[in-house]
Formats: structure tokens, C-alpha cells, sequence
């Protein structure tokens, strides 16, 4: 019996457990790293295993054996075939000998040539060089399109946040890579860094602008703009991405996608797959739809993506030959896109052409009516403003580690500045100069002073600096016990709760194990009729702990009367009891992610107040006394209720205080 996880980080290692003699034992797998099954031959005594990667870097077949405790690379009769993957996210070159696919296997061989296996890897790229596979600790194996193997090319560089999955795009012909945010290893915020690889080394980059939170996002690099495009992805809450970002490698910008068809009408497609830069029309086109990738697009700028044809199917680019091809049956179709890309460049020049020509006429004709009426010159056209900066000017600076506002406004030769963190109280200072004249100078020279620090104008006006959100208490363990019965604590005996009380599983009937104590507070627990909620939740293995309404779990609402009982001597027969454990809280706003689109999304963290991160989707339950919705109070992390997995449970309370409810999402 063989459990593995398909995420192939180090943070999901492969263990192989054997059933002997009604016992399930962990042997030790060192050797490798990701496994897709196994089965036993019982007349040869040899189990084969499929994993494509068995850590020494050379590997190039896919089946192995497991004999006497040691996994083997298979060879000879055994060897299976390369697997050879569709739909790819990647592109190739077959003047270059070969085209990359990845996602599945294939036990025909198609009509393609197949390349190694990648190590363990959180995304691939493709450059004139190879293709690259970035590990999570963003070390940067490759192997050349004629070579047999993956060599280590790139070092993990130094400061860099290990990540489960990222966002990763190529410059096709600079040979270049750039990752882009991610989901990090272990719970946190998706970062907002960016990371250029050239020359064989890894390159940290500054850049002002909102930047992307997002992960497995479309990403390429347009070689006729010198701007890197990143398209769809989601966020931290599994929410898709509606803007499209450019990135100079100095500031990011952003746009709301637009997909439009020859018209300007919306399409209905929502994300972009494939996204690549085509060399000769100098134009990018990205694989786009709703749930299937069926269209190709040609990005205008801006956001904006022009509807280019219909295909069956999503696939890989060919550079050389400029066609989309995917597998069907045992070979590979192809799509020409390279002959539409033509002829929608030729249609282009010729509208800019004519455009040209006409204005060239307008101009001649500007000229001739000048010499018959000089004294009558041309009072439509729009003179430059004579006042230069105007009087209010609202800027924003935001990067990955902050996010500010400055504000500067003149009232006669009154110059008022203000500043400060989005969100926060803002510092201001007023300035008298001696004439209105010497105001608008000065007011003129600090905004030019910071639109080249990097701020950038805001639209939004001075309403920029307000964020819409909650105040939320991330919570943490300490070492210290509970002092006190009003203390909120991790596990123990609470505080109100008679034996009889006492939360019994409705499926296996065994006492529930107290997970945590919360206490009113205005700033905390928005409790009025009660004074403390508490949390139960069932340790057995077969129990639906994570269901709110299978009887699993179980909040108790106290009232001050109920905390006055007093505490259990000892808990009920059976009963696990965790040590008490005092909470430490961390006072944090949060942004509202559904009305300040640049916000990273909730946390996903032990908290009290905010907003809930979602693990799937949106989820409220509804209370069954008055059949209102049920407001969020608290969620934790399922291995801080005793138990193992990376899920999270949420808390939801009736606002009339009649009931509260949990469940997990995982």
C-alpha cells in the first residue's frame, strides 16, 4: 500500500506504507520524491513504481522497482516510456529538436519528441536554452532541447520564501525567467515579490505599483513592448483574477481584463492559460475561456483582449513553425496561428497607414487656409493650462512592504500637506509662504519630487486613503497556563461546564475534546447575552468533525450564571484533555478583499474578528432558531484542534446569540 501526495515540494514528501501482519508500518523513502502508483508482480516478487523522479538527476525512464526495502530506477525490458503530457502550459521549439508538455501521462508515444522527466518543481519555463524547472526553494534545474537529463543550472538564491506553487514566465529569446508571488510554504500571505533569473544567478526586483498576490497566474514577457504581461492566476481565496499586470521590471501596472470579440462586445471568458509572445508580428496571444481554454486572444494593452479564432483544443506553441498543437489519439494536430497573427498585422498596418496618410492631408490643408486668413487663427484649438499643477493632487506609493498616501492641497499661498499609511491616521503640516505664486512652485517641485520616488496619481481622490475593513486578534500559543477562569484559553477543563454538560460525539458517543475558550469582549468576541463560547470537536478518526450539522463538533454558548459553576475537578470518563494554554493576541486590520480589489485577500491564520480565509469557497450557515445568516467571530487551524491536515475550522455566531456553528474546510 502506497499513500503519497501528488504536490511535489518539500513540504509533501513521499512515504510508503506496508501493511504486515495487520500493522501499518512506515518504511523509509529517501530516494524518491514523487510517486503516481505502484503494483506488485507476485510471480517475480517485485513491485514497479511509477515516479518520474527518483533524486539523482539523471533519471530518464519512469518505472522502478521496490525490492528488499530500496526503490530502484527500472532498466532494460522494464523501462517504461517518457511520459508525454497534454494539455501543456509550455512552449518548445522543434527547430530546437523538440516541443515541452506537461500535466498527465501517455503510455503511446505520440509523434513529438520526449524530454526528461522534471525534478520536483513549482513551474516550468521555456527559453531558447531549455526548458527550466524552478524548485521550491528556487533552485533552477534545465535540461537543453536535445539533452538527456536535468542538470542543476541555478542556485537557490539567499532571502528567498520558499513557495508551494508560484507564477512563472520566460523570455523566449533573452533567456530570462521571472516569478511573481505564489503560495508560500506554510500559512501566511501570498508574497508580492518578484525575482528575475539571468545568467545564471537569481535577481531581486524593486518595483513601485500595486503589485500581484497570485499564484499559477499566465506570464510572459512581450519583446516589441519590453513589458512583462501576467494575466488571470487566483488569490489566496481561490478566486480567479480579473486583472491583467505590466511590469517594466520597475513599476507593475494593472487593468481590469477586458475580453472582447471583433466588435468590442465581452466574449465571457475569464482566464488566461497559455499566454505567448510571437517574435515576427510582434504581438502576445494567450489561450483564454470560462471553464475550457477554447479561444485565442490577442492582447491590445491595457487589459484589453481581442477575441482571434476558435481551437479545439489547448495545447503547446511551436515557435519555429508557429502552430498550437495538442494531442489527439496517438499524434499531435496543429493550429495555425502563426497565418492568422500575419494577416491580423498586415490588417493593422494598413488601417495605421491610412491613418498616416490622412493626416498628412489635414496637415497640407492646415497649411493652405493659414496663408489665405492669417488673421484669423484657430480658436478650437486647446491651449496648455497657464496654471500648471492644480491646487489639489491626491498620490499613492504602494509596493510589497508598504502602502501610503500623500496629499498636498494650496489655498492661496497656504500649502497643506498630509501623509501616511492607507488605512492609518494621517500626519499634516501646513505651510505659509510669503505669495501664491511661491506656493504653487512649491507645490509643483514636491509633487514632481515624489512622482519620481514612484508615487503614482490616484483617481480615487483623497477617498484613497480610507480601507474598508475590520479589526481582527490573530492568536498565537504562549507557555503560559491559565491564571484565571476570564482567560481565553487553548484546551483544558473549562470553566461553566458540568459533567453532564459535556459534549458528546452524536456518532461515536465518546466525549468531545475542549479546543478553546472565548470570553466576551467589545474589541474581541462581539458577545451580549453570553459571556464565553466554547469549542468541542470529536477526536475520532471515522467521525465528520468537519460538518457543522453532523454532531461531531459542538459550541456552547455560557452565560456569566454558567462560568460561576465553577471548573470540573476531572473530565468525563474518556475524555482527552489538552494542556491549557493561554492565547496571545496580535491587534491587525484587515482589508476587505470584496471592495479594495488590491488587497491580498483574508488571512488564513488562528484569529478572532475579520474576515474569513476560505479554503474553498464562501460558506455561511444559517441558524436553525431565527434562519438568519450566522456572522463570522473566529476560525483555527485544524492541527490547533488537536488533529492533523491543513484545514481550518470557522465559527460562526446568530446574531440574536440563539446558536453558533462550526465546520472545517480543507
Amino acid at each position: 500500500m502506497f499513500a503519497y501526495s501528488p504536490r511535489e515540494t518539500r513540504r509533501w514528501p513521499a512515504h510508503l506504507l506496508v501493511l504486515e501482519k495487520g500493522e501499518l508500518r512506515e518504511r523509509p523513502v529517501t530516494s524518491l520524491h514523487a510517486c503516481g502508483g505502484m503494483a506488485h508482480d507476485p510471480d517475480r516478487d517485485v513491485t514497479y513504481v511509477f515516479g518520474p523522479w527518483f533524486g539523482d538527476g539523471t533519471l530518464q525512464r519512469t518505472l522502478g522497482t521496490y525490492r528488499a526495502g530500496t526503490f530502484a530506477p527500472a532498466a532494460g525490458a522494464v523501462a517504461g516510456e517518457r511520459p508525454f503530457a497534454a494539455p501543456g502550459h509550455l512552449f518548445g521549439d522543434t527547430g530546437r529538436s523538440g516541443l515541452y508538455w506537461l500535466r498527465g501521462t501517455s503510455s503511446t508515444r505520440p509523434q513529438a519528441e520526449m524530454l526528461p522527466v522534471a525534478p520536483p518543481s513549482v513551474a516550468q519555463g521555456t527559453t531558447r536554452a531549455g526548458l527550466h524547472a524552478v524548485g521550491s526553494d528556487g533552485a533552477i534545474a534545465r535540461v537543453d532541447f536535445d539533452g538527456e537529463a536535468f542538470t542543476q543550472r541555478t542556485p537557490a538564491p539567499r532571502g528567498f520564501p520558499a513557495r508551494e506553487s508560484t507564477c512563472l514566465g520566460a523570455d523566449y529569446e533573452g533567456d530570462r525567467l521571472l516569478l511573481v508571488s505564489g503560495v508560500p510554504s506554510g500559512y501566511g500571505p501570498f508574497p508580492k515579490d518578484a525575482w528575475l533569473a539571468a545568467n545564471g544567478e537569481w535577481s531581486k526586483l524593486t518595483l513601485t505599483g500595486t503589485a500581484p498576490a497570485l499564484t499559477e497566474a499566465a506570464l510572459t514577457y512581450d519583446a516589441a513592448r519590453a513589458v512583462w504581461i501576467l494575466a488571470s492566476g487566483r488569490d489566496k481565496a481561490y478566486r480567479s483574477g480579473t486583472k491583467t499586470f505590466e511590469t517594466d521590471e520597475k513599476r507593475w501596472k494593472s487593468y481590469p481584463s477586458r475580453f472582447v470579440d471583433a466588435e468590442g462586445q465581452e466574449t465571457g471568458a475569464t482566464h488566461v492559460g497559455l499566454m505567448v509572445h510571437d517574435a515576427p508580428t510582434a504581438q502576445t496571444f494567450g489561450l483564454a475561456g470560462h471553464y475550457a481554454m477554447d479561444r485565442v486572444y490577442v492582447y491590445e494593452g491595457e487589459g484589453v483582449w481581442r477575441l482571434l479564432c476558435d481551437t479545439p483544443a489547448g495545447g503547446a506553441f511551436d515557435v519555429t513553425t508557429r502552430t498550437l498543437a495538442w494531442r489527439e489519439g496517438a499524434g499531435v494536430t496543429t493550429l495555425d496561428v502563426g497565418s492568422l497573427l500575419d494577416a491580423r498585422a498586415a490588417s493593422r498596418h494598413a488601417l495605421e497607414d491610412e491613418a498616416t496618410t490622412q493626416d498628412k492631408g489635414r496637415r497640407v490643408q492646415g497649411k493652405g487656409a493659414a496663408k489665405g486668413s492669417a488673421e484669423q487663427p484657430d480658436r478650437s484649438a486647446a491651449s496648455p493650462s497657464a496654471t500648471g499643477t492644480p491646487d489639489a493632487v491626491w498620490l499613492r506609493y504602494q509596493d510589497e512592504r508598504t502602502d501610503k498616501v500623500w496629499f498636498a492641497r494650496r489655498e492661496g499661498a497656504a500649502l497643506t500637506v498630509r501623509f501616511g499609511k492607507r488605512g492609518g491616521t494621517l500626519q499634516e503640516k501646513t505651510t505659509e509662504l510669503k505669495t501664491e505664486t511661491l506656493a504653487q512652485k512649491r507645490l509643483g517641485s514636491l509633487v514632481r519630487e515624489k512622482l519620481g520616488k514612484g508615487y503614482e496619481h490616484a483617481p480615487e481622490g483623497e477617498a484613497v486613503a480610507a480601507l474598508p475593513g475590520r479589526r481582527a486578534f490573530h492568536l498565537s500559543h504562549t507557555t503560559r497556563t491559565k491564571k484565571g477562569d476570564a482567560e481565553d484559553v487553548w484546551g483544558g477543563v473549562p470553566s461553566g461546564v458540568t459533567a453532564r454538560e459535556w459534549p458528546v460525539c452524536a456518532e461515536c458517543s465518546a466525549p468531545m475534546i475542549h479546543v478553546a475558550t472565548f470570553h466576551a469582549h467589545a474589541d474581541g468576541l462581539p458577545l451580549v447575552k453570553h459571556a464565553a463560547l466554547m469549542a468541542f470537536v470529536c477526536g475520532g478518526e471515522m467521525c465528520e468533525c468537519w460538518d457543522a450539522e453532523m454532531g461531531a463538533n459542538k459550541l456552547l454558548l455560557r452565560t456569566a450564571k454558567d462560568l460561576a459553576k465553577g471548573t470540573l475537578e476531572a473530565p468525563p470518563k474518556g475524555a482527552e484533555v489538552a494542556k491549557a494554554m493561554v492565547f496571545a493576541y496580535r491587534d491587525i486590520f484587515e482589508v476587505d478583499a470584496e471592495l479594495e480589489p488590491d488587497a491580498a485577500g483574508p488571512e488564513t491564520c488562528d484569529k478572532i474578528g475579520g474576515y474569513p480565509g476560505y479554503r474553498q469557497g464562501d460558506e455561511v450557515p444559517t441558524c436553525p432558531t431565527c434562519e438568519a445568516p450566522m456572522g463570522f467571530v473566529a476560525q483555527l487551524n485544524e492541527h490547533d484542534l488537536n488533529f492533523t491536515g491543513g484545514g481550518m475550522a470557522y465559527i460562526f455566531l446568530c446574531r440574536e446569540e440563539h446558536s453558533a456553528a462550526l465546520f472545517m474546510q480543507r
